[in-house]
């Protein structure tokens, strides 16, 4: 494990560095939010309804808009663009184009698990 780590180049490393935690975190943030569906009563996922900013609220009704940021989205967001920059690093492409193509599809995750979140809540 020893060597293959140190084969790798440091944007490869850091690469895997995002990915790797910021999956396990999106696997235990999915444990949680399955936990809340089976035990409503359960305040154990609360964390994941926090929000950082909401677009479209509306000061009369509990529903909260569209939620662009949140702790949900920034996990995925690390987990998508972690593992583009992995595959992409892999594919010999360059920095500059892995780095890009990496923060497009991560803000694509974003806006993909806000939407479904804001259609599913």
């Amino acid at each position: 494990m020893g060597n293959w780590w140190d084969s790798l180049s440091a944007t490869e490393q850091a690469y895997w560095f995002v990915s790797v935690p910021s999956t396990i975190i999106l696997v235990i943030q999915l444990i949680l939010l399955l936990y809340q569906k089976i035990n409503s009563k359960s305040n154990a996922s609360n964390l994941l309804k926090r929000e950082l900013w909401v677009v479209n609220k509306e000061d009369g009704e509990k529903r909260v808009g569209f939620q662009i940021l949140n702790l949900r989205s920034i996990i995925g967001f690390f987990t998508i663009f972690g593992w583009m920059g992995v595959i992409l690093s892999y594919r010999g492409n360059e920095i500059v184009t892995t780095i890009i193509l990496g923060i497009v599809t991560g803000i694509s995750g974003i806006l993909l698990i806000s939407y479904a979140y804001y259609k599913t809540s």
